[in-house]
């Protein structure tokens, strides 16, 4: 048989379905931070775009202010997130001197693991603030007092006053773009790869034991590649508080969101089929409607050509029938892409997820010795 026969007939397995988040980082509310370099982002906030995400899981609203995380570069360069009384978040950015401030008139979800983004364009100095992919309504946020310079702060002010209320900690991004909100909502429960386009610093906050004597892991590694790793300061790293604890944010691995677990396909012009199976990433809050075609209809025909997925059977997977149409035309075998697309009725979610491309081949008639296409 034909060695490209036996390269495409290779079936690659693709891992699919939600998986923990694995650990995250408890913030006693007192006195805990990690002290960051300054990303290079944050040099100089005139010039540069950027988004700072993360996810954090709060029994209750703050009934004080507390700083989610702290950046300043010089006296006239800050960036800082805060909550405040009431669950209020204020996101301050200090750009060459002059103060752009927003502060949302929702409060930000307790009781529960929530998103939050918050998104600078510096071009026209303005600030976004989203709570679970939704953008939220905000009004002027005031000024912001500085700190020392020259750091960034997660879960304090960079000498260590106003920390952040009682909480956990997970999957924490700094991106040196803006990111639009459907990256957001698409990424949000993703654990996205290290090599990620626009990714200056990441911590996934997955070390040590959750809950054991972890009094020797003070470093919060960046997987970004660069050089900011962190440095816990004040953690008691033992018990079930103010530690590395066991997450249950509910998260994907990659940066699909739409899985299927074949990359390439075999038809025939003689009528030989094959498949794949489709399933999401993670639950969505609405149905999801996919729309299976192929790039070249006279080659094969897909069945179905629609996939629904609800919150209830997100993680079944579903079958997709390719099979080998006979073109009548002598052009040997022929390559061709099946394609897994959104439809946009979909939920919020997975309404930017990028069209999902599987390789495939219908060999002529003559692999099946008929002498004849």
């Amino acid at each position: 048989m034909r060695s490209q026969f036996l390269a495409l007939a290779v079936a690659l397995a693709a891992s699919a379905g939600a998986v923990r988040a694995e650990n995250a980082l408890h913030f006693d509310g007192s006195n805990d931070r990690v002290t960051v370099p300054l990303p290079a982002v944050f040099s100089n906030s005139e010039a540069s775009d950027f988004t700072i995400e993360t996810w954090l899981s709060q029994p209750a609203a703050p009934s004080a202010f507390g700083r989610v995380v702290f950046a300043q570069s010089a006296s006239g360069n800050v960036v800082t997130v805060a909550e405040t009384s009431g669950g209020v978040v204020y996101f301050y950015v200090v750009s060459a001197g002059i103060t752009y401030s927003a502060a949302t008139t929702g409060a930000f979800p307790s009781g529960r693991w929530a998103h939050l983004a918050l998104v600078w364009q510096a071009s026209t100095h303005q600030l976004s603030v989203f709570f679970d992919g939704v953008r939220q309504t905000t009004s002027a946020g005031g000024g912001t007092s500085t700190s020392t310079a020259g750091t960034m702060t997660i879960g304090a002010r960079n000498d260590g006053a106003q920390p952040l209320v009682a909480s956990l900690m997970d999957e924490f991004r700094i991106w040196n773009i803006a990111r639009s909100t459907c990256l957001l909502r698409r990424d949000a429960r993703v654990q996205v790869p290290p090599a990620t386009p626009g990714l200056a610093a990441y911590y996934d906050f997955n070390q040590g034991v959750p809950g054991a004597d972890n009094t020797g892991l003070t470093t919060l590694p960046d997987l970004s590649g660069g050089d900011d790793n962190g440095t816990l300061v004040n953690f008691a790293l033992m018990g079930a508080s103010s530690n590395w604890l066991n997450s249950d944010l509910l998260t994907t691995t990659g940066i699909r969101a739409v899985r299927v677990n074949r990359s390439n396909l075999v038809t025939s012009e003689y009528g030989t089929s094959d498949s794949f199976n489709v399933v999401l990433g993670y639950a969505p809050t609405q149905n999801v409607v996919l729309n299976v075609s192929t790039d070249n209809n006279a080659e094969a025909l897909v069945l179905p050509v629609t996939l629904t997925f609800t919150p209830g059977d997100w993680n079944v997977p579903q079958p997709v029938v390719v099979s080998g149409l006979d073109d009548g035309v002598g052009d040997g075998d022929s390559v061709y892409h099946v394609i897994v697309a959104t439809d946009a009725s979909s939920d919020v979610d997975y309404a930017c997820e990028q069209p999902l491309q599987i390789d495939a081949i219908n060999l002529s008639d003559i692999a099946f010795q008929d002498g004849f296409e």
